[in-house]
């Protein structure tokens, strides 16, 4: 019987830039997080949440289960992250910004 390992239980670090008010509150430009591989904004608000506590309730609900409604995430600059999970690879950056940013 062949043997495969799950998709879902492998991890990956990837670093997630701040922009705005979440870099101010934070200190940092960015943050290096480990998420799984196969991610969705919840899974990259939890490690958010645990890296920078100082985020919870400003960009990340106080309990880390998902951002902020005014809040949004981008990987690569290509592809906003939602509720589905996205496949992430190591080295990928992932953009966190207010939705509500002008332009």
């Amino acid at each position: 019987m062949l043997r495969t390992k799950s998709v879902v239980s492998e991890t990956v670090e990837v670093t997630v830039e701040l922009f705005g008010r979440a870099r101010m509150a934070t200190g940092r430009r960015e943050v290096t997080v480990t998420v799984p591989s196969l991610a969705g904004t919840g899974d990259v608000a939890a490690a958010l949440r645990e890296s920078c506590p100082e985020l919870g309730g400003l960009a990340v609900h106080e309990d880390g289960s998902g951002l902020l409604e005014s809040y949004t995430l981008n990987v690569n600059g290509t592809t906003f992250l939602g509720s589905d999970a996205v496949s992430l690879r190591p080295g990928d950056t992932v953009l966190l910004f207010s939705s509500q940013a002008g332009g």
